[in-house]
């Protein structure tokens, strides 16, 4: 999905983040408010793990987090374009009664009324621990779930009719799994470089996959891959190197754009992909990375690229910035309300710049207007 992970530098216990100051005439200060405030957060519920979000064709809101029901389940929520709370909501259950829940679960919308969502789980006897469970009503009831894959899942995007996930932090390198919307048995998994991948990626660009994941050993290193459409996303013969940037880690990736940071000054840089590379590097002016930051960024449909971001010392506001020309300049800020309890973040918004920000601890919403 759409996100950036929080990111600690080589055991260190610094958490580099964006923090947006605001292209024009003249710099803004990251506490001033440029439009009217939203209507602000809402708690959603519980919540054990952070989430994604995904919006219906009609401006639903689909969210999923997992809670701590029994040994773990995820649990599905719609919420209306304008609703502050839950229309309806169900739980879903691992395979059997002695798995866990991990990771991020991932919610996808492949057709009206087609809701697929991808959890990984843990540890009966069965090693295809990640399953997908499919709804035809909209997200309202769900079918039992099908085992997809043993890797785990903490980053995942719907690529067409597939989807795309990965597990970051592992020894075991850079490994991603691509199952159909409609899969019925478990997919291989594809090892694109045995090097350690420590933060992950995933985005798009015409039907092809992007790829992204550092790797921090004597020096923080990016490396990129990328899969032209119509290639098989389960065959590492697919991938091929697009990019290596040196002292940069990702923070995330949506559609096309790539979001890094510096290790050395904590500068926020964003690239487009446009099919044989990443342009330039256009740094999101006056941003610095620092503890109490956390962000996601998101591509919408007409190709503009929001970045979220609660910021300690902004007073723990939300706030959303925005470009439509590949970061040569950027919007002003738009508040979106106390952000103090969330730390991860997931965003959906649509080509009119309407969305919805899923935050957790406990899981929280936050309208886009």
């Amino acid at each position: 999905m759409r996100q950036i992970r929080l990111t600690v530098i080589a055991g260190a216990a610094s958490i580099l983040g964006l923090a947006v100051a605001f292209a024009g005439p003249a710099a803004s200060a990251v506490g001033q408010q440029a439009i009217p405030r939203a209507s602000g957060p809402f708690k959603i519920g519980p919540s054990s793990s952070a989430g994604t979000v995904v919006l219906s064709p009609t401006g639903e809101r689909v969210a999923v987090f997992d809670v701590s029901s029994g040994r773990g389940k995820a649990r599905v929520c719609l919420i209306s374009p304008t609703g502050r709370k839950c229309a309806s909501s169900v739980l879903l259950s691992p395979p059997t009664s002695s798995d866990d829940t991990f990771g991020t679960p991932g919610v996808f919308i492949p057709a009206k009324n087609h809701v697929v969502v991808l959890q990984n789980t843990c540890c009966d006897s069965n090693p295809d621990s990640t399953v997908l469970y499919t709804s035809t009503d909209g997200g309202k009831t769900f079918r039992a779930p099908v085992r997809v894959g043993e890797l785990g899942v903490d980053v995942s995007e719907l690529i067409g009719s597939q989807i795309l996930f990965s597990e970051e932090n592992s020894s075991f390198g850079l490994q991603v799994v691509s199952v159909p919307v409609t899969a019925t048995s478990p997919a291989a998994t594809a090892t694109i470089s045995t090097r350690d991948a420590f933060d992950v990626g995933l985005g798009q660009y015409k039907g092809g996959a992007l790829v992204g994941t550092d790797f921090s050993g004597k020096s923080t290193t990016t490396y990129l891959y990328y899969a032209p459409k119509g290639k098989n996303f389960d065959e590492a013969s697919s991938y091929r190197s697009v990019g290596k940037i040196n002292g940069e880690a990702v923070l995330g990736m949506s559609g096309s754009a790539l979001v890094t940071y510096v290790v050395k000054t904590g500068a926020v840089r964003l690239r487009m992909f446009g099919g044989s590379g990443f342009g330039p590097a256009r740094t999101v002016p006056h941003v610095k990375g620092g503890i109490g930051t956390w962000d996601t960024v998101d591509q919408d449909p007409s190709g503009h690229v929001h970045v979220f971001a609660i910021l300690a010392t902004a007073g723990y506001e939300m706030f959303e910035v925005s470009t439509s020309d590949g970061g040569k300049t950027w919007s002003s800020a738009a508040k979106l309300g106390d952000g103090i309890n969330s730390d991860f973040l997931s965003a959906a918004v649509n080509s009119k710049g309407k969305g919805f920000v899923l935050g957790n601890s406990p899981a929280w919403g936050y309208p886009v207007p």
